[in-house]
């Protein structure tokens, strides 16, 4: 009887002071992990992000980066962070529906809690502006001609997409790795290669022509580029359909997740962050809570595991 009382006198200090850490979060800095380096479509987002999230919680929301296997190094870093809410991530939702699949990864999506979505990337295959390549036709031309291309990688979902690619046209594409958009963006204006991923940042360089869209990574059209062929209409059955998200570890408490879920949600909805997504970037603003995120995430890991079956 004594072990009883014991037992659920500890569970009731266990609950109170889970109650009164919720009440005050946050109390200090959050850093917010993003997994790609400066400069990038996910770093821009997150950082618009975190501004408005300073202004609501009262508190700096501070961004880290931690750039290297798409991602994947930031998501492991999350994954062993303190269950407290002082460490969150901006990330694209592929970490979880795809990565794990492809990649081995010392974390699983189990090891996470998804908080909300707050905008769909706009993923695509593009080229610098004076490049001789005008269509996906060209590229398959000009590896035949050449005997390769050279491709800028971000990702393992990209890079995965291009070895299917590459096995059902028959040609040779030589891989560029990077560390996110700023990488690319170099790369691509510098002519030190034949065509890139993007996440987005492309869309700063279309009205200078500095840069072209040659294909929509998304199973739709890209709003910026609405005539540029799907992967679909290139003879691929996949579509990226990736969503910004804020992640943290599994083991925060649903109050505190609750607390920032609202918060996120606020800022999502800021006038400044809508012209940042919708004007500067040119994504899809698209606010889902985690509930409603749920099966579009499963649907997605779905869809990823056909294109892993397709690239083998």
């Amino acid at each position: 009887m004594k072990l009883a009382s014991l037992a659920v006198a500890a569970a009731a200090l266990f609950c109170a002071a889970t109650s009164a850490m919720a009440d005050s979060y946050p109390s200090k800095p959050i850093n917010m992990i993003v997994g790609y380096g400066a400069g990038g479509s996910v770093d821009i987002q997150a950082r618009g992000l975190a501004e408005q999230l300073s202004k609501i919680l009262g508190q700096p929301v501070n961004i880290l980066n931690q750039p290297g296997a798409g991602a994947a190094v930031a998501a492991t870093q999350l994954s062993k962070a303190a269950p407290d809410g002082y460490t969150i991530m901006f990330d694209n939702s592929s970490t979880l529906t795809f990565t794990p699949l492809v990649t081995p990864v010392d974390f699983k999506p189990a090891d996470f809690k998804v908080i909300a979505s707050v905008a769909q990337s706009q993923p695509a295959f593009v080229v610098h502006g004076p490049s001789p390549i005008k269509s996906f036709d060209d590229v398959i031309a000009m590896a035949k001609d050449k005997g390769s291309v050279s491709y800028v990688t971000q990702s393992q979902v990209d890079r995965l997409i291009m070895t299917a690619l590459a096995k059902q046209k028959g040609i040779n594409v030589r891989i560029v790795p990077t560390k996110g958009g700023g990488e690319m963006q170099g790369l691509v204006l510098g002519d030190q290669v034949d065509f890139a991923y993007s996440g987005g940042l492309h869309i700063n360089f279309l009205d200078s022509g500095q840069m072209r869209v040659i294909a929509s990574l998304n199973s739709q059209p890209l709003v910026a580029t609405p005539d540029a062929p799907t992967l679909s209409k290139l003879g691929l059955d996949y579509g990226i359909d990736n969503y910004r998200i804020v992640m943290t570890p599994a083991g925060v408490s649903d109050e505190v997740a609750a607390k920032l879920q609202e918060a996120v949600l606020k800022a999502a909805n800021t006038p400044e962050f809508n012209d940042l997504t919708t004007k500067k970037l040119q994504f899809p603003i698209v606010i889902l809570k985690a509930d409603e995120l749920a099966p579009r995430l499963v649907e997605a890991e779905a869809k990823s595991r056909s294109l892993v079956e397709q690239a083998k």
